[in-house]
């Protein structure tokens, strides 16, 4: 729901729904949509008073907590929705014994590798916490974060979860801010990539999460295609210009034409327009989440055309 300039309360639709169709108006922001199934049905009955019984809360797999298997290290394992987290303690993790098997081995998840699996995605949900809790950007990321830290978090969860757990995926996502900081934009598009695959996976629709990711991956299309021209100009005199600076040279420099077809070629209009139809969508023409990627499109089509 949003509120439209008139101060309207207005209900956005996330697909198509024929007259006498049942509909649920969702309590959760759109990250929390994101969540395992434990934790948004424990939060909407904490906190609303109710059950969820929607097919993404009552399905037999939770999507977002997949880990590496124990076993093979090359398959994945997908908990059971009902899985017990870390939190709810020893006698809901002892008392459970429904184990799922490996994707690609086959075998079933040992009771020991149950508890390694929960102890990694509570450690990494630790983790994760303690990043959200610091006001991480593109512009400070490493402040706040080595190489060799970054380094040890990728390797956490690439071994723990083949990047397809959901914390995993927002660990990442963190990360793609110390990529961007370290102009290492390849590795933030990897990241960022992760998450929208993660979003898609567990979500079956609109989600304004991933759209805001996708217009986050314009910008970096942007900058990382802005800083290889600039590079390849002077690599002395601009690889040291901050993330805004060379944001502002794609809007207020000048290009010859090859420049032009790289920054044409690199995406930036596409993910622009995917997230805007997107946000459009979910909020509105009218809504500043729609509006301000719109103003980027058009100075990014009046940029590349004028140039």
């Amino acid at each position: 729901w949003v509120n439209d300039p008139e101060g309207n309360f207005v209900l956005k639709s996330r697909m198509v729904i024929k007259e006498g169709d049942e509909i649920c108006v969702s309590y959760l922001s759109e990250e929390a949509l994101l969540d395992c199934t434990k934790t948004r049905v424990d939060d909407l009955d904490s906190t609303k008073g109710f059950v969820c019984t929607c097919p993404r809360c009552v399905a037999d797999e939770d999507p977002s907590r997949v880990f590496a298997c124990p076993s093979c290290s090359l398959g994945e394992v997908t908990f059971p929705s009902q899985a017990p987290l870390m939190s709810e303690g020893a006698e809901a993790i002892d008392s459970f014994d429904d184990f799922p098997s490996c994707s690609t081995c086959g075998r079933e998840l040992t009771r020991d590798g149950f508890k390694a699996c929960l102890r990694i995605e509570s450690r990494i949900g630790n983790i994760l916490e303690s990043l959200e809790a610091k006001p991480i950007s593109r512009h400070n990321a490493g402040e706040f974060l080595s190489s060799m830290e970054v380094e040890q978090l990728r390797r956490l969860s690439q071994l723990g979860t083949h990047d397809k757990h959901g914390l995993s995926a927002k660990l990442l996502h963190i990360l793609v801010d110390y990529y961007v900081f370290t102009k290492e934009y390849s590795e933030a598009i990897k990241c960022i990539d992760i998450y929208l695959d993660f979003c898609e996976r567990v979500y079956d629709g609109l989600n304004g999460a991933r759209s805001w990711a996708l217009e986050e991956k314009g910008d970096i299309l942007l900058e990382m295609a802005m800083y290889e021209i600039l590079i390849e100009r002077n690599s002395s005199k601009f690889s040291g210009f901050s993330s805004q600076s060379i944001r502002r040279m794609f809007f207020y420099g000048t290009f010859a034409e090859d420049e032009i077809g790289k920054l044409a070629s690199s995406g930036i209009l596409e993910t622009y327009e995917k997230a805007a139809e997107e946000l459009k969508l979910l909020f509105g023409d009218w809504h500043e989440y729609h509006t301000q990627v719109y103003e980027k499109i058009i100075k990014a089509r009046r940029k590349l055309a004028s140039s």
